[in-house]
């Protein structure tokens, strides 16, 4: 009896340790699962424990936002498992900047671009090329894409272009060519540029299609400067309100001058001339620039100097000397132009006997660049702040053998096409005016001219004694010693003592 007395209260016993067992297990099943943090008052050797909140966000899955695929549930670990690694917060890393040499830049003049809208290979288009000087107007498009990939490669400080953009002032001709100059500024080279008799209110805007030349429209001064406007315009250090005429800050010791030398009001011509109210800007920035402690270099369409036998009208300013005095009154070392397309180099003797070392501002005549063999210039700074300047001609054919798709077999051989090109044009109005002569004579004679003629533009040297002795140069002065062609060459001749191709800084 008593045995059976105590298994019932053991049983009763064990029921109720049961109970009180399984509600022990299911509170803890219902506590959160978090990790246990022990809080220190004393310093972690520099280390900081997360905090419950820190561990909750590391935990959390992300919500997708509407309309997005939902991602698959990634696997948290919580911080208690990861270790007690201090996160601080990272410092920007300092970039130091290279320290900018010397500036370049990049100068070529008259590139005469004629927009591909604005010609076809009709009959008016071959009249106009056959009526020119020589300029190889089909090809100046991808002649300009050629040459701003090398100005993209050398990288200098910026482009200059000295005016005449176009063939005469083609509006589409113009915004074709802001549209190629583009990329040069988005690789961060500046292009500063400045208006040529041919770009502003020429009235001679045409375009070439078909069997008759027809209409195009042209610019005024108001729209060349919104068309190049990110070339220099809305950039510029200073502007002169008289004309198209701008300051820019090459870097924090030098400064360009670009010079508006063009009259296109209320006409347009092709002489060229400064403003009296522009020699007064002019004065203005060498006086700010002399307290800055800046050189001024300026650089302008037409030239300042007499640097051609051949070409005597309309080339240097009508105000030269004014021009003249002015630059040299401000010690500046050399003036940039174009216009004439003839690749010269001169240094202006103020008084005639004065010693050759006595200062005088030299001018740098760059070429058409439309011209074979489609030259540019390139000046370059030195460390002390000396001037050097040498020509380059744009390697047409590398940059067409870079090119995919089929390519013009006259751009694969640029070289050899290009010389042909500018002495056929030239060979053909020669022969025109030697009508009634033998056949191989006239080709003689028109080949002499041509060749001269080719080397004249580039600014090449040439044995004149040995080029009187020629047979070809004895059939002028046989059959046609009076002709102007005739008398032509003798100028060039005359002109051709040394080449043109390299300038130095005398300091």
């Amino acid at each position: 009896m008593k045995l059976h007395r105590f298994l019932t209260l053991l049983t009763y016993i064990l029921l109720l340790a049961g109970c009180f067992g399984i509600v022990y297990i299911v509170s803890k099943l219902a506590e959160p699962n978090h990790p246990v943090v022990i809080e220190e008052t004393t310093e972690t050797g520099g280390y900081e424990e997360a905090t419950p909140s820190e561990a909750e966000e590391e935990t959390k899955e992300a919500t997708p936002s509407d309309g997005k695929e939902e991602t698959a549930p990634q696997e948290t670990i919580p911080a208690w498992k990861k270790g007690w690694h201090r996160t601080e917060k990272a410092e920007p890393e300092q970039v130091e900047e290279e320290p900018k040499g010397p500036p370049e830049i990049i100068f070529a003049s008259d590139l005469h671009l004629l927009a591909d809208s604005l010609f076809d290979d009709g009959e008016a288009f071959k009249k106009r090329v056959a009526a020119d000087d020589g300029k190889i107007i089909p090809y100046v498009s991808p002649i300009i894409d050629a040459f701003l990939d090398e100005v993209i490669e050398a990288e200098p400080t910026a482009l200059v272009l000295g005016g005449d953009l176009t063939f005469y002032g083609e509006k589409e001709s113009h915004l074709q060519l802001a549209e190629k100059l583009k990329r040069v500024e988005e690789a961060g080279i500046d292009v500063v540029v400045i208006p040529g008799n041919h770009d502003i209110n020429t009235k001679n805007a045409k375009s070439y299609i078909g069997k008759e030349a027809g209409k195009a429209e042209d610019i005024g001064p108001e729209e060349f400067a919104e068309i190049y406007g990110e070339f220099g315009y809305e950039e510029a250090l200073a502007r002169d309100e008289n004309s198209l005429s701008y300051i820019w800050e090459l870097d924090d010791k030098n400064w360009l001058m670009m010079l508006d030398s063009c009259q296109y009001e209320p006409k347009n011509l092709v002489v060229g001339r400064i403003k009296p109210e522009t020699l007064l800007w002019m004065q203005e920035q060498f006086d700010a620039a002399k307290e800055l402690g800046i050189q001024v270099i300026p650089a302008a369409h037409h030239n300042i100097l007499d640097q051609s036998r051949l070409y005597t009208t309309e080339c240097k300013m009508d105000d030269n000397m004014d021009v003249v005095d002015l630059l040299e009154a401000n010690d500046v070392p050399v003036f940039l132009s174009g216009h004439m397309h003839l690749q010269r180099i001169k240094k202006h003797r103020p008084e005639p006997g004065a010693d050759v070392d006595a200062y005088g501002i030299s001018e740098i005549i760059n070429t058409s660049f439309a011209m074979p063999p489609c030259q540019y210039g390139v000046m370059k700074w030195g460390e002390d702040g000396s001037l050097s300047y040498h020509v380059k001609s744009v390697d047409v054919e590398a940059w067409a053998r870079r090119q995919e798709g089929e390519i013009d077999e006259n751009l694969l051989h640029f070289n050899e096409y290009s010389r042909w090109f500018l002495k056929e044009v030239m060979a053909g109005k020669v022969d025109r005016e030697l009508e009634n002569l033998p056949e191989e004579h006239r080709e003689a004679m028109t080949g002499l001219y041509a060749d001269i003629y080719y080397d004249y533009c580039r600014g090449e040297a040439v044995d004149a004694k040995e080029v009187r002795r020629s047979s070809a140069y004895r059939l002028w002065e046989r059959n046609r010693p009076d002709h102007r062609y005739r008398t032509d060459i003798d100028d060039m001749l005359n002109d051709m003592t040394r080449e043109n191709f390299i300038w130095e800084e005398e300091r």
